[in-house]
């Protein structure tokens, strides 16, 4: 084991800046019943995970390229922090 390594492995993030995490219910790439977000976010003080409805205007995993979809959850973050 190389000098130092066991110091690498953390149980949570040490961050304390608020973190946003979008993912988006149809997204097929990471689909939120995996619960990837989920698990990651729990570890995290400042995590927010909003996870934003399938709708006619989604597209799945290329939904985060229309800022329309999720500007507002973003504008809200940035209002509270």
């Amino acid at each position: 084991m190389p000098f130092g390594s066991e110091n690498t492995h953390h149980t949570a993030p040490p961050w304390q800046t608020p973190i946003l995490a979008i993912n988006f219910e149809d997204d097929e790439l990471n689909p939120p019943e995996l619960g990837i977000l989920d698990e990651a976010m729990a570890r995290l003080r400042n995590g927010r995970l909003v996870v934003i409805p399938a709708g006619p205007q989604s597209r799945g995993h290329y939904t985060a390229l229309q800022a329309s979809q999720w500007k507002s959850y973003l504008v809200e973050f940035m209002d509270q922090i």
